[in-house]
């Protein structure tokens, strides 16, 4: 559960990423559809790939879009601190 002073998408983003997220699972549809076709290996793989690909894209617009709104441009809350581990969680969860 969020906290009162913690910070939400804006709404611009928000439907962002729910387009995002329709257009992610097209791309899993087709990799069933591939599946149900018998198609080559490579075929199959270069999908989850692309898949892959789209999902990091969204991931980094999206912690791009967090630094700049929410840890940048937040408001003094207790301490600089937060913001601070609030970036660190989300390096780590990056690069993990």
């Amino acid at each position: 559960m969020a906290d009162a002073k913690s910070l939400h998408l804006d709404a611009m983003m928000a439907r962002q990423l729910r387009a995002d997220l329709s257009h992610l699972e097209g791309e899993v549809w087709k990799i069933r559809r591939l599946l149900s076709t018998d198609q080559s290996c490579e075929e199959v793989i270069a999908a989850f790939l692309r898949l892959k690909a789209d999902v990091n894209r969204i991931a980094h617009e999206m912690l791009r879009g967090h630094l700049e709104s929410c840890v940048f441009r937040r408001p003094s809350l207790e301490s600089d601190e937060e913001g601070l581990r609030s970036l660190r969680f989300l390096l780590d969860s990056a690069l993990a």
